[in-house]
This record gives C-alpha cells, sequence and structure tokens, in this order.
C-alpha cells in the first residue's frame, strides 16, 4: 500500500531515498568475549590486562578510531563499534593489540553489519544565512 501511494503521491523521489530501496552499507563491529585465561571467579574489570584494555579502547576512541566501546550487560564481553570508513584488516589490527586479547583473558570476534537504516547526521550550526532579522546580537 506504501509502494502504490508514494508512486500514485508523485512520490517516486520520496521512495528512492528511503530505507526500502537502498543498499545496505556494510559495516564491521568488534565483539570482545572471555577467552582462555578468563576468570569466571572475578569481575569484568578484574581480569587480567583490562585496566590496560581499557586506556588502550580511550586512547582509540580519542584518536577517533573507534565511535564507542562498552559491557554487554546480560554476557561476559563488550561491543566496539567504528566509524564507516573502518576497514576490516585495521578493526583486526586494533583488535590483535587489545592487551587483554594478548593476555588472552578476551578473544575477539568481527562480524560484518549491514546497516540498511541510519539517521542523517545533524545540521550544521554553522551552515545558516545570517541576515539582519536573525543574527546574534553583536553579530553583524
Amino acid at each position: 500500500m506504501f509502494l502504490a501511494g508514494a508512486l500514485l503521491g508523485g512520490g517516486v523521489a520520496a521512495l528512492a531515498e528511503s530505507s526500502l530501496l537502498r543498499r545496505p552499507q556494510r559495516r564491521w563491529v568488534l565483539f570482545l568475549e572471555p577467552g582462555l585465561q578468563y576468570d569466571y571467579g572475578r569481575s569484568y574489570m578484574q581480569q587480567a590486562g583490562m585496566k590496560e584494555s581499557l586506556a588502550y579502547w580511550e586512547k582509540l576512541a580519542d584518536e577517533r578510531k573507534i565511535l564507542m566501546a562498552g559491557q554487554l550487560r546480560e554476557k561476559k564481553g563488550a561491543l566496539i563499534l567504528v566509524p564507516a570508513e573502518t576497514g576490516k584488516r585495521a578493526l583486526e589490527k586494533m583488535a590483535r593489540n587489545d592487551p587483554a586479547v594478548v593476555a588472552q583473558t578476551v578473544r575477539y570476534e568481527i562480524d560484518e553489519w549491514l546497516v540498511k537504516i541510519e539517521a542523517p547526521p545533524p545540521p550544521d550550526p554553522y551552515d545558516v544565512d545570517l541576515d539582519e532579522d536573525t543574527a546574534p546580537p553583536g553579530v553583524e
């Protein structure tokens, strides 16, 4: 029904822009899961190499090489999201250098994520036409 309404209502362009026809974009996600040396009697942050691992990923976040990382609630482990332009090889290199991976406290798995729906980027606050009526005080 949506398709017929879009076509009959002249919404061909809107349909072409919708997620219905858009090809999924390939992205990569990293899962960290308990490894061979994981001690189930200790909390996640008390594991060998985990503090160093956290510092390692924080540094990568500061460098904008990862978008976000966090512990999964129901599972022992974590999920790390990277920018769209990050390739699988680059993510593998990051994962292999994780101190907790090196210590075999965690192991990593990289999975392909086919992103079908993505919010548009927020508007640029500096991309406006300032005229006399809308200019903030003190701006001419």
